[in-house]
């Protein structure tokens, strides 16, 4: 992740100096695309990094992260055990009840299912920005969409996962 920021980074870099010399469409069009791309990798590790080093435990038994009656039929309506296992686990170490016990991944489960809601949020300041900077509103607003929804399945694994957890937490004491 902090290489493709880092290479969208730089492109940004590179076409905001074409842009600059050559003053063309193109150039500027780039720019903004590897800009926005540079953000959304950006933004992703500044609230992963910001998130996970929070010491504090998640509650998962009360409020947010309680699992609710209404979820299991959407679940199951998502047909999430057909494709859970093809999302990205950038940790797979950290997902095994083997290695970690299982009030950490519970933790775990909480503080990514956080870290996604936030960049949900976050994924449409680019739309807000571009509310006051550009004709072309609807591509940021696509975009947002899109990464929205990526996020969002990590949220609907973690919380169809956690009462899993909690189940197999509760049968071992």
């Amino acid at each position: 992740m902090y290489t493709a920021a880092g290479l969208f980074a730089v492109l940004s870099v590179i076409f905001l100096i074409s842009h600059i010399h050559h003053d063309n469409h193109y150039s500027f069009t780039c720019f903004i695309t590897f800009l926005t791309c540079f953000y959304h990798f950006a933004y992703r590790i500044l609230v992963s990094e910001t998130v996970s080093k929070r010491k504090a435990k998640y509650n998962y038994k009360n409020g947010w992260f309680a699992p609710k009656k209404f979820e299991e039929p959407i679940f199951k309506a998502l047909r999430v055990k057909r494709w859970k296992e093809k999302l990205p686990n950038l940790l797979p170490q950290t997902s095994s009840a083997k290695s970690f016990p299982v009030e950490t991944i519970i933790d775990e489960t909480c503080s990514v299912e956080v870290i996604h809601e936030i960049n949900i949020v976050l994924s449409f300041a680019p739309f807000i920005v571009s509310l006051f900077y550009s004709s072309y509103e609807w591509i940021f607003l696509v975009s947002g969409i899109v990464t929205a929804l990526f996020d969002l399945c990590f949220i609907i694994f973690h919380r169809h996962f956690r009462p899993r957890l909690i189940k197999l937490l509760n049968t071992k004491v």
